[in-house]
């Protein structure tokens, strides 16, 4: 992947992972640090479940390694469009495309139509990848909680059929 930009304020514009935002909807002025399995130093989130989710696959043992695929870097399109999930995660045994939306949008055609083409970007990666298999998760945001672990959380993810 290519290095990604940010603009943020210079004073203040930077907070380590596990600081708390007062306000929800200023997660997107932000820019986190003291990434360790992330490939990148730093991440930017759109939502407090995104952020939330980076924390548990940062402390998870089980996450080999993870990142914020920046935009349009990801050959993943939908409707001629390009589909960028929010994450990728590796462990010992697979590779996982991670996507955590709201529950009550999950069942639009939009979203549906994203997780079916990530479905099948992932059969087509697990085809030429036969390292590991790849698999797509969508999740939630109510089912992205700080005290649970990866296995826990993925367990959560919606079936997308």
């Amino acid at each position: 992947f290519k290095e990604f930009t940010k603009t943020i304020f210079a004073d203040g514009g930077s907070l380590p992972l596990r600081e708390q935002i007062s306000q929800a909807s200023e997660i997107r002025r932000y820019i986190f640090t003291g990434l360790t399995k992330c490939l990148f130093d730093c991440a930017a989130f759109d939502s407090t479940p995104e952020k939330t989710l980076a924390e548990i696959l940062e402390d998870d043992k089980a996450v080999l390694k993870w990142l914020r695929p920046p935009v349009d870097q990801l050959p993943i399109f939908y409707a001629g469009r390009p589909y960028n999930p929010d994450f990728v995660a590796e462990t010992e045994t697979k590779k996982y495309l991670l996507e955590t939306k709201e529950r009550k949008a999950i069942a639009e055609g939009d979203v549906l139509a994203k997780a079916k083409a990530a479905i099948k970007w992932c059969e087509a990666a697990s085809k030429a990848d036969k390292q590991k298999p790849w698999e797509y998760k969508l999740i939630p945001d109510d089912a992205v909680i700080r005290t649970n672990d990866f296995k826990f959380t993925i367990s959560q993810a919606v079936t997308v059929a």
